[in-house]
């Protein structure tokens, strides 16, 4: 999930889901970022909490971690229980992306992860996902949530929620657990670092890795953003982040989270999950990675395991 991955020979705008089959592919949409780029003076993403929002209480230990230190180094593998609420999800067994545990019955993941598929093969727990390992759990699901905003031209509001057939129990092993939802509707998180987790692709082969990787980058403001890729698909609801340094997300990291680390609660928040990217930019560094802005959807998270909650 860093270096190149060299597709295309002109940039455009990329879904980071990848295909599963033996002959690796990508889902992607072609819209070329703006080259040169808009130039607009930067500005301050302001963003508008919902007073009304009412969420459902979460694990008292969301988006802790049990024995892993708290430093981030991007680019490498991950270890056991390092990133619990990481989620792989298989796609109809032949499309992959990421996902993040949120409650025991929900999984939020990309809306072009979910959109067009109807069965979905969760791994929760899992590291090496090509090897066994105690303590992973594996569920199967038909049951999506698509954002009933979303769209699939411009990727705004790309977002989606798995529900499992039953609850997971996260005392049952020691490798998942849930990531905390942000509380700060106003928080931009601009200037702070976040890091972004799957299983995307690694390098100029066109192949996926089978261990989690890991990455950090700073989150710049979404005016930058806009620079790049026009106002059309970069909207408050988005969050991106800086690729400088070769360190990026890419195909196959959809929908994974990005989180951020409070040092003084030592607890992660999942702000962010993958969306889209330019399709050179694996690792160049030249364009920034876009990601659906997790706070801003919070009351449709809400509304939606709170009416599934009750129809069972």
């Amino acid at each position: 999930m860093k270096t190149r991955c060299l597709l295309a020979t002109a940039p455009c705008v990329l879904l980071l889901a990848a295909l599963a089959s033996c002959d690796l592919q990508v889902v992607s949409k072609e819209v070329p970022p703006k080259d040169p780029p808009l130039n607009l003076p930067e500005s301050k993403t302001k963003l508008v909490p919902d007073k009304r929002l009412k969420l459902p209480p979460q694990a008292k230990d969301a988006g802790k971690l049990a024995s892993f230190d708290e430093q981030i180094v991007g680019g490498k593998g991950a270890n056991r229980g390092q990133w619990p609420w990481q989620v792989f999800v298989t796609m109809n067994n032949v499309a992959i992306c990421g996902g993040s545990l949120i409650y025991p019955q929900w999984v939020l993941t990309a809306a072009h992860c979910a959109d067009t598929y109807t069965n979905f093969t969760l791994q929760l727990g899992a590291v090496d996902r090509n090897s066994f390992e105690n303590g992973r759990v594996s569920v199967e699901t038909t049951q999506k949530f698509v954002h009933p905003n979303y769209n699939r031209v411009n990727f705004n509001n790309d977002i989606a929620l798995l529900k499992l057939p039953s609850p997971l129990f996260q005392t049952s092993t020691a490798f998942i657990g849930s990531v905390k939802l942000p509380t700060d509707q106003k928080n931009t998180y601009e200037g702070q670092m976040a890091t972004a987790s799957g299983w995307g692709k690694l390098n100029d082969s066109l192949s996926i890795p089978t261990k989690l990787q890991y990455v950090s980058m700073p989150v710049i403001s979404n005016s930058k953003c806009v620079n790049v890729f026009g106002s059309t698909y970069v909207i408050n609801s988005n969050i991106c982040t800086n690729t400088t340094g070769s360190m990026s997300t890419c195909q196959g990291d959809s929908g994974g989270p990005l989180v951020h680390f409070n040092s003084m609660t030592s607890t992660y928040t999942l702000i962010g999950a993958t969306s889209f990217g330019a399709q050179d930019n694996c690792g160049t560094g030249k364009y920034p990675v876009v990601f659906t802005r997790v706070s801003s959807h919070l009351a449709w998270i809400a509304s939606t395991v709170a009416l599934q909650s009750f129809l069972g």
